[in-house]
């Protein structure tokens, strides 16, 4: 079966991640998850606020919504 990131890159799109922290967490963060796409990093959240994306708070990760999302993404992979 093939991968998620091979499907991705089959279409002409790049997977890309976003950290806010800086290029010691982002090593950190590289590391741990052992992810091959890019990483890139902004500090100042100005790709997040462009395209409307706030801070979330500890309750956040509490709703139903937020559950629901993290279950779905661990049964797919």
């Amino acid at each position: 079966m093939r991968d998620h990131q091979s499907q991705i890159q089959e279409t002409g799109a790049a997977i890309v991640a976003i950290g806010l922290g800086d290029a010691k967490h982002a090593r950190s963060f590289r590391d741990e998850t052992g992810i091959t796409f890019p990483l890139l990093i902004d500090e100042k959240r100005t790709t997040y606020k462009a395209v409307g994306l706030r801070k979330a708070n500890l309750l956040d990760l509490f709703k139903r919504k937020n559950f629901i999302a993290r279950k779905e993404a661990k049964a797919s992979g």
